[in-house]
């Protein structure tokens, strides 16, 4: 079925001839279509990505309507005069009749509905044009991957394009223009990296047999990669193989060094046949397999002929398949979860000029929505400029619904792991900003022994996992000896241009290949056709048991463009006391933070260092260190949080007086409806549950304080002229003081009274001193009264004092018996002592002479005193 269809360019009708002169021109060709009842127009842009060395023309668009119908065109010349229009129920491929006519094919489905007189609503330029099932794997294709394509032509196809190398690169990016229209409804995008046209014949043996045909071209891809690196290449030729096959690739193998290509057959002049072609064995490379069953199995749109076919169907028709199968979804996002696009992540740069409408937002654009007709609120996709009450048409933070940014502390880029950090919309941008990660050389945040490079964490046990699932473990340290033997059982590394194993040194095996323990049959990691397991065994004698070292050998390679090659032991994983992994290495610490920025006093416990030396805070700290108020994030990852929040003061302050509230209304509550004052109520059932009871203890009063004692003037007063020694005397004691035993002189006059006593029965003289006699006029009983008695409490106090108490005070539970008592009185406690005898002086002593009388407070000269001391 054909859908005869005329096209025009300002009114001019166009011809096959004058569509290809037009586009030679390198302009952008508003191209309007007409059908039989209906018109719809398609602007188109320059495509991007298909002229990576400038020496092509600039033949090759992408178009869209205002209705949302897509279009890749290629019209370089005649021969590879190509153009696809994808709607919404259907895909249409353009044909030139042998009248110089053009006519729309469907594919999908037969109907000519594009060209039919009904009017088309405003749709999605992609998420309709595709069928209901591509929904189911949305998140999976959420995110945009760029392969990095490589296309040869061996000497067969320079012979059939008239040997014109031309000709050859305009069929080439002509393929690589509608394998486009395959992969960008899925989110691939096909950029045409490097050329090559064997203009002087075949660099490889090109024969029918398409196994050996693809081994040689994949070695021969591996002589150029090192120079033009690419994620996948494939061969065109005109050599027919063998056995009907028209391409053939490996499964599994996108990104990796030894099989990320096939070979294809130049099989039909019509570009959207072969590029279907090329489409379905990269798809092999991303690891979807044949589709088997459309009926029951795998879901497929039917094609215009009736039948189903989609581009992975194991044979290939006369009609160009246009959609991918869910059976081809399924296995994509398979192999995507597994690692496949592990190089696919990355934008490679233009050599192209900024070209408004190619979906990239260049210098001097305020947006690019795609194409030139491109169903956009916010973009002007004329001018690829704003709208007039649009603040932003693109980016992670901007709310296309709105056409205004995103507010504040809106998460635009999570982390993912614990040495990456989130990233969030500052209110006022519309691009995320660039991602960060935590500063060389910390800790990993859930890894105690794991450091921090590159936004990867050093752990050993997360790295098996990533590889064999959540069984995997690191292995024991034994296992690393043997990556100093430089095989595949344990090596340093793997130089896959020369086929080499290197042997780690001994100070740093714990750097080389990675050793796992793990319970699973098979890597989760990979496509299995890409990756290689090896094992060894030792034997513990600690343990007294065989341990198992697994390790895996990828075909994945970095080539300049990933962080580390899988398999190996990451960069920042301890190996030793205080050192790291760096580049196989095992260095000190210090040496990954050598050149990392540093943060001000470790953002005051506040927050953590970025690998630009500013901090990423908790909320509630802000600035470059964390140490003022702020909301969070960091300068560079922007504010994290709408509000500071409250502290645990305030918030414990505030549960405080909230239940104090409560508690007070309770009360009011409890009162008002009589059941008595709560707090009471509360202490009495406290008394109640933890037996709360008073503790009686006897007291007694304290004694009075002591009398003064008597006051004496400084000595050092005393000498002087005329300075005189006053003394004194306290009140004598009733009774004559006992005799003293001291021996020497007495200074006289020193008491009112002294006695000297001579002892006749010694040849010495003895002399005593006086004793002091209290005087008539004194009172012989002090003044003041004794202190109280302290009285014995009752004995039924006693009693409860021993009997709950008891082992407390450590006293018997059993009181004593209580006192006899005679008379009603209370026998006395501690009696006065007995008053001392009366003074009788020794019979035969001589009297002692007549004391002169003396006054108290009597004074004499200290002169005086001497010169008395002297006459004696």
């Amino acid at each position: 079925m054909e859908c005869p269809i005329s096209l025009t360019h300002e009114g001019a009708l166009l011809s096959p001839s004058s569509l290809v002169a037009l586009s030679a021109l390198s302009q952008l060709p508003s191209i309007t279509f007409h059908g039989q009842y209906s018109q719809f127009t398609v602007d188109y842009a320059p495509a991007t990505g298909l002229n990576p060395s400038g020496r092509g023309k600039s033949c090759h668009f992408e178009g869209a309507d205002q209705s949302g119908r897509q279009s890749w065109l290629s019209a370089c010349s005649l021969q590879n005069l190509a153009l696809i229009v994808r709607t919404a129920d259907n895909v249409y491929r353009l044909r030139v009749g042998e009248d110089g006519g053009f006519a729309l094919v469907p594919e999908t489905h037969p109907s000519c509905e594009i060209t039919a007189g009904h009017r088309w609503k405003r749709q999605s330029r992609v998420a309709k044009a595709n069928p209901d099932y591509y929904a189911e794997f949305a998140e999976t294709l959420q995110k945009r991957r760029f392969v990095e394509f490589a296309f040869v032509a061996d000497h067969s196809v320079y012979e059939k394009y008239d040997k014109d190398a031309d000709k050859v690169l305009e069929r080439l990016q002509t393929l690589a223009n509608m394998m486009n229209s395959f992969y960008k409804p899925i989110n691939i995008e096909i950029r045409l990296v490097y050329t090559e046209v064997w203009s002087d014949g075949d660099k490889i043996d090109v024969t029918a047999d398409s196994d050996r045909t693809l081994d040689a071209f994949l070695q021969y891809r591996k002589t150029f990669l090192r120079a033009h690196p690419n994620d996948n290449a494939h061969m065109l030729t005109e050599v027919r193989f063998g056995d009907g096959v028209i391409g053939k690739a490996f499964k599994g193998t996108m990104c990796s060094f030894d099989y990320s290509g096939g070979v294809n057959v130049d099989h039909q002049t019509d570009a959207a046949l072969v590029a279907s072609t090329i489409a379905h064995e990269m798809g092999h490379n991303f690891g979807m397999d044949h589709d088997v069953d459309y009926e029951g199995t795998c879901k497929c749109p039917k094609s215009r002929a009736g039948y189903t076919h989609c581009i992975m169907a194991k044979s290939a028709g006369w009609e160009a398949p246009s959609h991918w199968s869910d059976c081809s979804l399924n296995y994509l996002q398979t192999s995507l979860g597994r690692g496949v696009d592990l190089c696919l992540l990355n934008e490679p740069d233009r050599s192209e000029k900024a070209v408004c409408g190619n979906g990239i937002v260049e210098e001097g654009e305020d947006c690019d929505c795609g194409q030139a007709g491109c169903n956009h609120d916010c973009c002007d996709a004329a001018t690829c400029r704003l709208t007039a009450k649009a603040a932003c048409a693109s980016g992670q933070c901007c709310d296309l619904q709105k056409c205004q940014p995103l507010e504040r502390a809106t998460l635009c880029r999570s982390g993912t792991n614990s040495c990456d950090l989130p990233e969030f919309c500052d209110g006022e941008t519309a691009e995320c900003p660039a991602d960060f990660f935590i500063q060389d050389g910390l800790k990993c945040l859930d890894d105690n022994e794991g450091h921090c490079y590159n936004g990867e964490c050093g752990s050993r046990t997360e790295q098996c996992k990533k590889i064999w699932g959540e069984t995997g473990k690191a292995a024991s340290d034994s296992c690393y000896l043997t990556n100093t033997q430089g095989n595949i059982h344990g090596n340093c590394g793997y130089d896959a241009h020369y086929d080499n194993y290197t042997a780690c040194p001994e100070q740093d095996k714990f750097c080389g290949r990675l050793h796992c323990d793990k319970d699973t049959e098979a890597p989760i990691f990979g496509n299995p056709s890409s990756v290689t397991v090896a094992n060894s065994h030792f034997f513990n004698r600690d343990k007294n048991a065989y341990e198992s070292c697994f390790v895996i050998k990828t075909a994945y390679e970095t080539n300049n463009k990933r962080k580390h090659t899988p398999g190996m032991t990451l960069d920042g994983t301890k190996c030793g006391k205080g050192k790291v992994c760096l580049q196989t290495k095992c260095v000190k610490v210090e040496e990954l933070m050598k050149t990392a920025s540093k943060c001000d006093n470790d953002c005051y416990g506040h927050g953590v260092c970025n690998n630009v030396g500013n901090c990423h805070c908790e909320n509630g700290y802000g600035g470059v260190a964390c140490n003022i108020p702020g909301l969070g994030g960091s300068v560079n990852s922007n504010p994290a949080n709408m509000s500071r929040g409250m502290d645990v003061f305030i918030i414990t302050l505030v549960l405080l007086i909230l239940c104090l509230l409560g508690f007070v209304a309770l009360t009011i509550d409890y009162k008002r409806k009589g059941k008595g004052f709560l707090p009471a109520i509360i202490w009495k059932h406290a008394k109640e549950k933890f037996d709360l009871r008073g503790v009686l203890v006897p007291t007694r009063k304290a004694p009075p304080p002591p009398r003064s004692r008597m006051k004496k003037d400084s000595l050092s007063e005393a000498w002087g002229d005329g300075g005189v020694v006053t003394y004194t005397a306290n009140q004598p004691p009733l009774v004559a003081s006992v005799p003293s035993d001291s021996r020497g002189f007495v200074s006289p006059a020193s008491s009112p009274d002294p006695l000297l006593t001579k002892n006749h029965h010694h040849t010495h003289v003895e002399y005593h001193k006086p004793a002091l006699v209290a005087p008539a006029s004194m009172s012989p009983r002090p003044r003041d009264p004794p202190p109280a008695i302290p009285t014995r409490p009752r004995d039924s106090t006693i009693v409860q004092l021993h009997s709950q108490h008891a082992h407390e005070l450590g006293i018997r539970s059993q009181a004593p018996a209580p006192p006899s008592q005679k008379d009603g009185t209370r026998p006395a406690i501690n009696p006065p002592p007995p008053p001392p005898p009366p003074h009788k002086p020794k019979v035969g002593s001589k009297p002692a002479p007549p004391a002169k009388p003396s006054t108290e407070g009597q004074s004499s000269s200290v002169k005086g005193l001497a010169a008395r001391f002297e006459k004696k």
